[in-house]
């Protein structure tokens, strides 16, 4: 399974509106029935610098439960850039 912490279980089973397993890590967002705006919000949701820059195209509708786990866990560690702005 994909790297996980209380905060992003949390989140993603609030906003997916089910509990995930190790079995959902491997499937598409779109298999899961996850669309843009609930990966917006989902970021928006995370404790994160607001000087942290975003890169949504990181995820797309191709990507597993897995890739999404990773990036938001890379964005909780994410250093704000220099000169700000997301």
């Amino acid at each position: 399974m994909a790297p996980a912490t209380p905060v992003l279980d949390d989140l993603l089973v609030r906003h997916l509106g089910r509990d995930l397993d190790a079995a959902d890590d491997s499937r598409t967002l779109v298999d899961l029935g996850v669309e843009s705006r609930q990966v917006v919000r989902i970021v928006a949701a995370l404790p994160l610098d607001p000087d942290v820059e975003i890169d949504f195209a990181r995820i797309s509708r191709h990507s597993t439960l897995r890739d999404l786990r990773h990036w938001l866990a890379e964005l909780l560690d994410a250093r704000p850039v220099a000169g700000g702005g997301a």
